[in-house]
């Protein structure tokens, strides 16, 4: 799930280390979390993580590759 991670990220990416404060990233995060829902994204939420469960990865059967 790209969200919010990607915001999540981009917060690690390009704060500085001396303004990086995650009080006002979760924050901040809530007000992504409204524009996510408005866009129709399928996204996670950290205070509700039964709204839009992570879909469990099926992982493909290995391939038996014979040189």
């Amino acid at each position: 799930m790209l969200f919010p991670r990607i915001a999540a990220l981009a917060e690690a990416a390009w704060t500085p280390q001396k303004h990086k404060d995650f009080k006002a990233f979760s924050n901040n995060l809530s007000q992504h979390l409204v524009l996510y829902s408005k866009a129709g994204l399928y996204y996670y939420h950290p205070s509700k993580p039964l709204q839009n469960p992570e879909i469990p990865v099926r992982r493909k059967k290995p391939l038996n590759y014979k040189d």
